[in-house]
């Protein structure tokens, strides 16, 4: 018959367990395998253990055997996933220096552009902006005008090219209330029954009789 599992702990590591223990920033999880293992190390059997601290006896079992093999880092949860990638991390932040480094402004999607183009290193702008927060890099706002960067041999032919570009000022237009269009003279009466009637133009109210 096998001994009873079990947490046996050397003096610096009952310190430690009771250290952590104290700390109040300790997550629960990690709270509650402290007490497991400073309990186990008194002598609760496994099945105590889990009515004690209200949870299954297998829960108990693995955190035992997890201590047995990698000791008090058993108690902290272990990282999923793949681990980072530290030297393609060193590679981009190396490229972001040598690109910061000229003398030029930046936006995060130019550094993008110019890192799949020149190093080959293909990150989106939120990305390119993580790794600038990670290294400490600054920015501002770039300036309406860059006259600051404008060499002075180019600049008086460029501000006449702009010059020329500019649009001529709108001319102020207005319209009359009172209109200049010719009075036309009001149209002829419809003819009546009777005597051929004809229209004089001299006097738009009056008619005469044809052959009068």
């Amino acid at each position: 018959m096998s001994a009873p599992l079990h947490a046996s702990l050397t003096p610096d590591q009952h310190q430690a367990l009771l250290d952590l223990r104290h700390d109040p920033n300790l997550r629960p999880r990690v709270r509650l395998r402290v007490e497991a293992l400073l309990l186990s190390a008194g002598g609760m059997k496994v099945p105590q253990l889990a009515a004690h601290l209200d949870c299954c006896e297998a829960t108990v079992r693995t955190l035992l055997h997890r201590f047995a093999e990698r000791s008090l880092a058993a108690v902290h949860p272990q990282p999923t996933g793949f681990p980072p990638d530290l030297a393609r991390r060193q590679r981009i932040e190396e490229a972001l220096d040598r690109l910061l480094g000229r003398p030029r402004t930046w936006t995060v999607t130019t550094l993008s552009g110019a890192l799949a183009e020149e190093e080959d290193i293909h990150l989106k702008p939120r990305t390119v902006r993580m790794y600038l927060k990670r290294m400490g890099a600054s920015w501002r706002r770039t300036p309406a005008r860059g006259r600051h960067r404008q060499d002075p041999e180019l600049a008086p032919a460029a501000g006449a090219a702009l010059a020329g570009l500019k649009r001529s000022p709108r001319v102020a237009s207005w319209t009359s209330s009172v209109s200049t269009k010719p009075v036309s003279a009001p149209a002829c009466p419809p003819p009546t029954p009777g005597p051929h009637a004809v229209c004089d133009r001299s006097s738009p109210t009056r008619t005469r009789r044809a052959g009068a």
